[in-house]
């Protein structure tokens, strides 16, 4: 995150260094303040393949440049 500027009835505040880890308190330590790193989600099943879709949409143009470029020097 980036620095951050704000005024709230009047108060300026100002935030810094906002590269927070994210992380919770540790599920089984007892150590005072013990945290571990918060679990992030599996991937949606739609958003991988729409990255799929993408990938192959992308080589498939490169593809179609390659064969333009090729019959296009056979034609010189």
């Amino acid at each position: 995150m980036g620095e951050l500027i704000a005024v709230l009835n009047g108060v300026e505040f100002r935030t810094r260094h906002n590269d927070y880890k994210m992380r919770m308190p540790h599920r089984t330590s007892k150590e005072y303040g013990a945290t571990e790193d918060i679990p992030y989600p599996e991937v949606p099943p739609q958003v991988i393949n729409v990255i799929i879709i993408i990938i192959k949409l992308s080589l498939s143009s490169s593809y179609l440049i390659i064969t333009e470029n090729k019959s296009m020097s056979n034609r010189q």
